[in-house]
């Protein structure tokens, strides 16, 4: 069911994406990952609060998952909960400082602030990290 969800997220096919993780996670509470994924779709399917959900149980089972903590700050940021969603970016990046992805969406939430010196670190650290976001419209 988790790799079936994994297949129908990457085709787009959300809905049945969000019926197989549940059901992996019907299988397999504690599967932390399923969790995320579920969140990840939740989220594609505009059910922001949800997604919050799912990210908050994968954090709860995996208190060192640095992808959760990124998730859950993209979430917190399209509920405007700007700086909840900066301390789980920050999270993500104490737990796993080499991801550009994570500075790259910290400074997007430090930008919607009009924390733009800040922002800029963010954006700089993250090209250093992985070139492929100087190309991103920023």
């Amino acid at each position: 069911h988790y790799n079936l969800g994994n297949l129908l997220k990457e085709l787009k096919r959300f809905k049945q994406a969000l019926a197989s993780y549940d059901q992996a996670i019907a299988l397999k509470p504690t599967l932390a990952v399923a969790h995320l994924n579920r969140g990840v779709v939740l989220r594609e399917l505009n059910q922001v609060e949800e997604a919050l959900e799912s990210f908050e149980e994968a954090i709860k089972l995996k208190p060192h998952y640095a992808e959760a903590f990124s998730n859950r700050g993209l979430a917190l940021n399209e509920l405007n909960q700007l700086q909840a969603a900066v301390e789980s970016y920050e999270k993500a990046i104490s737990l796993s400082p080499n991801v550009g992805e994570f500075y790259y969406n910290l400074g997007n939430t430090l930008k919607s602030q009009n924390l733009l010196s800040a922002a800029i670190e963010c954006y700089e650290k993250a090209i250093s990290i992985n070139p492929k976001y100087s190309f991103f419209e920023l």
